[in-house]
């Protein structure tokens, strides 16, 4: 589970600085597709760490793991309630540390299972 959730947060990362704000809340653009790709890649994000459950906690204890399972029920049921600066402040400021545990947690998962992938 922790090696299929690494490729959704890098997904869910939009790479560089080409995506701006005002694209971003702009629903037919280009960046508005992106943001609709980005969400489902939380979605996807979400649904993992509600799987993994404490192995998560264990694994990543510095993630804020409440907010996560919260912010997919809202991607999921209530989607058009979210504003579009909190998607973008998770993907800007949240994701980049949850990529560097996830890759941290595959080393130390790989490491206890004797380097196997």
């Amino acid at each position: 589970m922790v090696r299929w959730t690494a490729p959704s947060i890098s997904s869910a990362t939009p790479t560089g600085s080409s995506v701006t704000w005002r694209g971003w809340i702009a629903p037919h653009s280009r960046d508005g597709l992106v943001r609709d790709a980005v969400e489902r890649c939380l979605e996807r994000v979400c649904e993992a760490a509600f799987r993994l459950e404490e192995r998560a906690q264990t694994l990543m204890p510095d993630q804020p793991w409440a907010k996560t399972g919260g912010m997919g029920n809202r991607l999921r049921h209530a989607s058009d309630r979210i504003s579009e600066d909190v998607i973008w402040n998770a993907v800007r400021h949240d994701l980049p540390g949850l990529v560097a545990d996830a890759q941290r947690a595959l080393d130390q998962l790989r490491a206890e299972r004797g380097g196997a992938g």
